[in-house]
C-alpha cells in the first residue's frame, strides 16, 4: 500500500490473519510479531498498539486508492469502486474495524478519504450547500452499504465460534450456505 513499508504491512496482514481465528482482545503483541517474523522492536518502532495497526493499514489502503484515482491508474468511475470494495473485502477490513472496536475511527477515515475524491478530483464545490448535502448523502450510503457487505459476511461465520468456516473451532461448522440478498429482506 502506499507509504506502508514492508514492515508495517506484514505486521497488518499477520494480525488481518489472526482477527480470523482469535478475538481482537485475545490477540497478543507477541503472536503478532512471531506470525509477522519481525521483532518486538520492530512492532514498536511502527506501531504503539493493535488498534493503531488497524487504523493506519486503512488510511494506507485508502490513500493508495485515492492516490491511484488521483494519478489516473483508475481511469472510471467503475474502477474506483471495484478496487475500493475489493480492498475491503479482501481483508475483511470493515468487518476486523469492527470487531476491533473501530468501526466510527474506520468510517471517519474513510469519509476524510471519499470527501479528497469529492473536492480534489472530482472537483466539487464543497462550500455550496447542495453539494455538501450530495456528498454527504453518497458517503452515508457507502457507509450503508459496507456495513450491510459486513452483516451478510458475518452471518456466513460459524454459529457457534463466529470465525469464518477454514478457522472454525468445530469439526463441523454450521455454516449455512449465502442467502440471496433478495431474499433476506
Amino acid at each position: 500500500m502506499a507509504g506502508e513499508t514492508v514492515a508495517e504491512h506484514r505486521i497488518a496482514m499477520a494480525l488481518l490473519g489472526l482477527l480470523n481465528v482469535k478475538a481482537f482482545d485475545r490477540i497478543s503483541i507477541t503472536e503478532i510479531t512471531e506470525k509477522a517474523a519481525v521483532s518486538r522492536v520492530s512492532y514498536y518502532r511502527h506501531f504503539s498498539s493493535k488498534e493503531d495497526i488497524l487504523l493506519r493499514h486503512s488510511s494506507y489502503i485508502l490513500d493508495g486508492i485515492v492516490d491511484d484515482l488521483k494519478s489516473g491508474k483508475l481511469c472510471s468511475g467503475s474502477e474506483f469502486w471495484q478496487r475500493l470494495f475489493t480492498e475491503l473485502s479482501d481483508t475483511n477490513l470493515t468487518i476486523n474495524m469492527s470487531k476491533a472496536g473501530l468501526e466510527d475511527e474506520f468510517f471517519s477515515i474513510f469519509e476524510s478519504r471519499m470527501e479528497i475524491v469529492f473536492t480534489e478530483i472530482l472537483g466539487i464545490d464543497v462550500t455550496v450547500k447542495m453539494n455538501l448535502v450530495f456528498m454527504e448523502f453518497v458517503i452515508g450510503g457507502l457507509i450503508a452499504l459496507l456495513n450491510k457487505v459486513n452483516a451478510i459476511k458475518q452471518e456466513n461465520n460459524c454459529r457457534r465460534c463466529g470465525f469464518i468456516p477454514p478457522y472454525c473451532r468445530r469439526t463441523v461448522c454450521s455454516v449455512q450456505p449465502m442467502i440471496m440478498y433478495q431474499e433476506q429482506n
